[in-house]
């Protein structure tokens, strides 16, 4: 299966691609590119398109929230509002979808989200009050935009952030473009196979984010890595994960 776009539409090919079997060939024909980044492909597409046809089978991890397969990242809160801000922008290429959004961040910084969640994992449980948290396949690396260096670690990256002013999202926000954000004394993460969280006061309009697409929030949403489940069509040339 081969599939061309950002990182929603890679997200949908690829949760086909677990369930069938199928192996998977990713061109990056989006805006951010995460999940090709990550593969190690070139993010230039005729480049890309080489690296593919030169390129071999090999297995990656991917993730599900409630059963449903993501690349990248499943996110609530702070990341949600982002996104939700920014569909309702009109934009009709790449980079007006980046200057959407900075639009985006600029409004949803000046009343933060904040909100009470349970987390659970085998390590036991905690009740935390945050602005937002992300779960990510396999940890994100650093010094660059947030994207894993690797597919093959089989555990889930979990990244809270706690309740914070505008002045400090603002600040915090090119930190986590240039991947700097560990600096910072809002962010914690923890690494594990598995979590569920747990929402009590949740919203009846609260939304999530997966890989870039909204969906509705449900009161509590179980996250698994999945090792190796994902055939993919890596660049020969790569040092990505595989085989």
């Amino acid at each position: 299966m081969l599939a061309a776009g950002g990182d929603g539409t890679i997200s949908t090919a690829a949760g086909i691609a677990f369930e069938t079997g199928t192996p998977l060939a990713v061109l990056p024909a989006g805006t951010m590119n995460l999940f090709a980044r990550a593969l190690q492909l070139p993010l230039d597409l005729t480049a890309a398109m080489e690296a593919v046809a030169a390129g071999e089978i090999g297995v990656v991890d991917i993730a599900t929230a409630n059963g449903r397969a993501f690349v990248h990242q499943f996110g609530v809160g702070v990341h949600a509002r982002l996104v939700r801000i920014r569909e309702r922008m009109s934009y009709r290429s790449r980079i007006g979808k980046m200057l959407a959004s900075l639009r985006s961040i600029v409004e949803a910084a000046v009343r933060p989200p904040e909100f009470e969640a349970e987390i659970h994992t085998r390590n036991g449980s905690e009740r935390l009050r945050v602005s937002g948290i992300a779960v990510s396949n396999n940890p994100l690396g650093d010094g660059h935009i947030p994207h894993a260096d690797r597919l093959d670690a089989g555990l889930l990256g979990v990244y809270m952030a706690a309740p914070i002013s505008t002045w400090a999202l603002i600040r915090l926000a090119p930190d986590v473009l240039l991947g700097n954000w560990r600096a910072s004394d809002a962010v914690t993460e923890q690494e594990v196979e598995q979590v569920t969280l747990s929402f009590p006061r949740r919203k009846h309009n609260a939304h999530a984010v997966i890989d870039g697409e909204l969906i509705k929030l449900a009161p509590s949403v179980t996250l698994k890595v999945h090792p190796g489940a994902l055939k993919v069509l890596l660049p020969k040339t790569s040092e990505a994960s595989g085989p």
